[in-house]
């Protein structure tokens, strides 16, 4: 099994994808875009699903919950996707 973590964000964003290899994981895809910034949830799943789709991935596990949402701590948003290829 391939683990590949998968991130829509700016420069910074790579941190997130640097963590994920120190813990394991096999490979990252980071899709970064200016016209990205300020895309809502709805736009960025949407990029994401694309590039998971163009990777051709049997099983994708979602990252963190939006930090709009009323049971998430006070940690910072990652827009990320963990993706596993057999």
């Amino acid at each position: 099994m391939e683990i590949t973590v998968l991130t829509v964000g700016p420069e910074d964003a790579k941190d997130a994808l640097r963590k994920a290899l120190s813990m394991g994981a096999d490979k990252a895809i980071h899709v970064e875009d200016d016209d990205l910034h300020g895309t809502d949830a709805i736009g960025t799943s949407l990029v994401l699903a694309k590039a998971i789709e163009k990777a051709g991935y049997d099983l994708v596990v979602s990252g963190m919950a939006p930090p709009t949402a009323p049971w998430v701590s006070s940690r910072p948003c990652s827009r990320s996707a963990w993706a596993c290829r057999r």
